[in-house]
This record gives C-alpha cells, structure tokens and sequence, in this order.
C-alpha cells in the first residue's frame, strides 16, 4: 500500500487565498481504491454540507506510489481547523483507516526535517524521554507558513514566537511573527531541546 499524508490548509469561508498556514493531520495507508474513493467522497460531502471545508479538486489521488517510495499528499481545507480535524479523524475510523508513523509530506521536503520525522521527535513519549521541556511539539501541532517558508515544530512559549525550520537552511530558528525575523537557534533538535531545557537558548 502506498502511504497518504493528509495535510490542511486554513482558510476562512470570506477568504480567497488558502494556505495562511498549512498543519499536519496525519499519515495513512491508502486502501483499495473503491475504499479510499468512498471515504474521499463522503468526507468531501461531510465537510461541505457541514460549511467546515472542502477538498480541492484536481488531486491526484488515486496513482500508486512513485519508485521513490515519497508519499501522496492529500490536502482539505478547513475554515475550522479544531472541528475540521475532528471530522476528517472521524471519517477515517469510519472507513477503517488508521493513523501509522508519521513519515514528512512531499510538499515539505525543502525543509531539512529528517531528525523531526526519522528519530522520533514528533511522539510526545520521546520528546519527554529527552527531558525536552515543551520546547519540541507533537506532530498533530506542527505547521508550516508557506508565505514565509517556515515549518514550526515547537515552541517558546512566549509572544508566539515558535522554533522551526526554514526552507534551504540548515538547522532550527526561532521565529518572531510580528516582525518577520529569525534567529538561529541550534543545529539539531537534540541541541534545541538540551539548550533551551538548560537555559543556554533563549529568545
């Protein structure tokens, strides 16, 4: 089975533009195609009838996986993200489909978020075994804004400023969004996380 990475883009119904930010729902296993066609329509159904979202046209969702093995990304927006979320997890269950271990949508692969997706850091329970402090947030927070080219994995806990990557750059920055400006923070999450636990990191 090739795997699908559901993915939502924010959007209030008077708004035009999607993609304010872009959050992580979860990553699946796409069934049988008269299984997943089901669940896309009904889903689609759900979300309009209920004015919580749509799924844009013009997905291709139905091919198999490329060679490389890189998964699907199947985006819906949502003009609730919290209700939103609740309906398309719902509708998962319903169709018998689960969650599996999250692996990093094909959109997001300019960013150099291995660490976050291949060592573990998106499950709470590792993040805490770390003595991680807060700083480093499960993949069902994580988001990225596009318009800045920033994917958010954690945060500071003060005036919104929020530690992430950037695209094409090494290494985690911390993000100030009142004034669009960066700071580097670490090399690696496992720095981030021991600096800011310690008090050697601050913003």
């Amino acid at each position: 089975m090739s795997q699908v990475v559901i993915l939502a883009r924010d959007m209030k119904p008077w708004e035009r533009e999607t993609s304010t930010i872009c959050s992580y729902i979860g990553t699946v296993s796409r069934p049988d195609s008269e299984v997943w066609r089901t669940f896309l329509d009904s889903l689609a159904t759900a979300l309009s009838n209920s004015g919580l979202g749509t799924i844009p046209v013009g997905q291709v969702l139905d091919e198999p996986a490329e060679p490389t093995g890189a998964p699907t990304d199947l985006f819906v927006v949502l003009h609730h993200r919290g209700y939103g979320r609740v309906t398309v997890e719902d509708y998962l269950r319903q169709h018998d489909i689960d969650f599996e271990t999250p692996v990093a949508p094909r959109c997001w692969f300019g960013y150099r978020c291995d660490e976050y997706f291949a060592n573990g850091w998106w499950n709470p329970e590792h993040a805490e075994s770390q003595d991680n402090d807060g700083c480093i947030r499960p993949c069902s927070w994580i988001y990225e804004v596009p318009r800045e080219e920033f994917l958010a994995i954690g945060t500071s806990g003060c005036d919104g400023i929020d530690f992430g990557y950037r695209k094409s750059e090494r290494g985690l920055w911390a993000y100030y969004p009142g004034e669009a400006y960066y700071k580097p923070m670490a090399e690696t999450l496992a720095e981030l996380s021991r600096g800011w636990r310690e008090g050697m990191l601050s913003v």
